[in-house]
């Protein structure tokens, strides 16, 4: 089955974590007129790569529920619409988690090899039909 914005463990995390020059982009200079809404749109799209977060049984216990934790957050924050006020904080700590889950199954620094640590997991990754394989640039450099 394949997942239009990936599937695995390492695989969605490092490209969840690929969205990051955005949110600094958005902590560095307001581009939108409240700290919310510049949240909630990065979370929109950087988001989209955890609805295929799997987890599966060779990942530590507390590291599942770290991740399943995070990534709840973060979708609701991006496609939840519940009318809460997310912070800068509150995502920079999502990011981070991402970061720390990836460091501890192997430090993937390109979407092969978090490949490679999902298969190594018994997962079957899928970059994704929009698989963002290097770290997203930050809209003021897009030209």
């Amino acid at each position: 089955m394949n997942s239009e914005f990936g599937r695995g463990y390492a695989t969605c995390l490092l490209q969840f974590v690929f969205h990051e020059p955005r949110l600094t982009e958005s902590i560095e200079k307001r581009l939108t007129s409240s700290e919310d809404m510049d949240v909630t749109l990065w979370a929109n799209g950087a988001s989209d790569h955890l609805y295929g977060l799997i987890t599966g049984p060779r990942v530590a216990m507390a590291d599942r529920e770290a991740a399943l934790k995070m990534a709840a957050e973060a979708l609701e924050c991006g496609h939840g619409y519940t009318g809460r006020k997310w912070t800068f904080n509150e995502a920079v700590a999502w990011v981070n988690t991402a970061r720390n889950l990836l460091w501890v199954a192997g430090d993937p620094k390109t979407l092969e090899e978090a490949m490679e640590i999902d298969r190594k997991l018994g997962l079957k990754p899928d970059e994704g039909g929009v698989s963002c394989s290097t770290p997203i640039p930050p809209f003021r450099s897009m030209k």
